[in-house]
């Protein structure tokens, strides 16, 4: 799927579209710059998930967040502080998924090798002010 976004506004539309693939996979790789807007696609994956939560941001500094949907518990990682994959399997991210639950991560590069497989990969890059949105079906990052 191939998304150009103008407006953070057009993010609630795109996450609805892309819910079908998120819903099929749970496991889903956020690859883009700082500031691209991850964690602003990720709010509006989780509300159109249902998530109610007022307070959803990025976990930099707890690592992961949880948040309950409808009918679906989702967790929010962000890996960017991790200076190893040891430090993942410190506080037990191959348990998370494991769990029936959808799995939204950050920066994942540094946890690709614990990955379960496939995953759907949203890469988002920044041209000029747009923001292009890819999808594609992974087996590594």
């Amino acid at each position: 799927m191939y998304f150009r976004c103008k407006s953070p506004i057009e993010l609630k539309s795109i996450a609805l579209e892309l819910l079908p693939e998120i819903l099929n996979y749970k496991n889903v790789c956020f690859v883009a710059p700082m500031g691209a807007g991850k964690t602003t696609l990720i709010k509006q994956i989780c509300v159109a998930l249902g998530v109610t939560e007022t307070d959803i941001h990025s976990p930099t500094y707890s690592l992961i967040n949880e948040y309950h949907g409808t009918s679906n518990t989702i967790f929010h990682f962000d890996f960017y502080r991790l200076n190893s994959i040891e430090e993942a399997f410190d506080f037990g991210l191959e348990e998370y998924f494991g769990r029936d639950a959808i799995c939204l991560m950050e920066w994942p590069k540094i946890v690709a090798p614990i990955l379960p497989m496939p995953c759907l990969k949203i890469e988002i890059n920044i041209e000029e002010e747009d923001r292009i949105l890819n999808t594609q079906i992974i087996n590594f990052l």
